[in-house]
């Protein structure tokens, strides 16, 4: 089974970025693609994989996540262990969005 997390903060997307590092203890870097744009993300082997953007409208008008339009910045994390999922929810500063599986 796989998991995925939607998590919000108000927190500025640089701190936010230092702050899942800390708590993880993986590297936390900027990219860039023409889907997703810039963005901070952890790519590799490693779990989880998080993804960070801020939550903007594109060129379109169009959020990232229509129904969450509150927070400032989006944490997607996928496959985390379950020492990670329970430290992100034990955080004053992330507000878990959604939560979904894959069997």
């Amino acid at each position: 089974m796989i998991r995925f997390l939607l998590f919000g903060t108000e927190l500025p997307i640089e701190k936010a970025v230092r702050r899942l590092g800390d708590l993880t203890g993986q590297d936390v870097r900027p990219w860039h693609n023409e889907y997703w744009g810039d963005y901070y993300a952890t790519l590799g082997p490693s779990a989880p994989q998080l993804r960070l953007i801020e939550n903007e409208p594109d060129l379109e008008g169009h959020l990232p996540e229509k129904d969450f339009p509150g927070p400032a910045v989006l944490v997607y994390v996928s496959e985390p262990t379950p020492e990670v999922e329970a430290a992100l929810h034990d955080t004053d500063w992330l507000e878990v969005l959604r939560i979904d599986e894959t069997p």
